[in-house]
């Protein structure tokens, strides 16, 4: 498992991964792990409910779970 920054907003994704419904946590604990790996200075915060991460105070992508399903995003301006 990569290292991820612990900050308080980490902590809340935290939770909002174990809120979601089973089958979901796998595939968000995954996609959690690759931003980390792939973005090594990668912040998380929660905004409008969901989990994003962020690089230089901008978000670059997101990730939500539903009942039935999840989505992940990204943002088409990504910082340098």
């Amino acid at each position: 498992m990569s290292r991820i920054t612990r900050t308080t907003d980490s902590e809340k994704v935290d939770e909002y991964i174990a809120r979601s419904e089973p089958f979901v946590r796998p595939i968000l604990n995954h996609f959690r792990n690759l931003i980390h790996r792939t973005i090594p200075d990668v912040e998380e915060r929660m905004r409008w409910n969901m989990p994003h991460f962020v690089v230089e105070g901008s978000a670059i992508c997101y990730m939500a779970a539903f009942k039935r399903h999840v989505a992940t995003g990204r943002y088409l301006k990504c910082p340098k």
